[in-house]
């Protein structure tokens, strides 16, 4: 090894990586047979074909290059806080807030049998939201039974022709517990 010039060291490490990623690509087999795996040049390039009237045709993204720079968001998002809790009886907030201006909003909030709803209205129409601006929603609900129900507040609102919607879900139980395991997946996914 120590009688090549430079340059022979150089093309003899591309050419034995060039060779380990081939036999790597070899070891795929069957998976490299189905994306349509060539090589032109010694790069591996995929392409997929379709069969379309018996002719295969080259399916190619027309948006390669392009690339998405903000998440797109709903009109608006919802929560549901605990307010209170006795024995039997939850009090709950509901927020609604709006991203953009809507009008019309209709907001529901939906109980599982066995929940009756003692104080707040199930639906309410909010005729005029200002982006940026919360709307609160308080209802108590009252159940007998121990075990975990989930209570959830649904919203939509008309968009030009389109009707958008957004819910939001309680956990009677477990929501504490659901919370901080959010929380600590997202400290770990920093």
């Amino acid at each position: 090894m120590s009688n090549k010039s430079p340059l022979r060291h150089i093309l003899y490490v591309k050419l034995r990586l060039r060779s380990k990623t081939m036999l790597s690509l070899g070891a795929l087999g069957v998976s490299a047979l189905l994306f349509g795996l060539s090589t032109k040049g010694g790069f591996p390039q995929f392409s997929f074909t379709k069969n379309v009237s018996g002719k295969d045709k080259i399916l190619q993204s027309s948006h390669l290059g392009t690339s998405h720079t903000s998440k797109l968001h709903a009109p608006l998002s919802l929560s549901i806080e605990k307010m209170d809790q006795t024995a039997d009886a939850i009090h709950l907030s509901g927020t609604v807030l709006p991203h953009q201006d809507l009008q019309n909003v209709q907001v529901r909030w939906v109980l599982p049998k066995g929940a009756t709803l003692t104080a707040g209205d199930s639906k309410v129409d909010l005729k005029n939201l200002k982006s940026g601006l919360a709307e609160k929603l308080e209802i108590t609900v009252v159940s007998h039974e121990d075990e975990n129900f989930q209570i959830h507040l649904k919203a939509t609102a008309n968009i030009g022709k389109i009707t958008m919607g957004q819910s939001a879900q309680f956990n009677t139980r477990d929501q504490e517990e659901i919370n901080q395991q959010k929380a600590e997946l997202f400290e770990k996914s920093k």
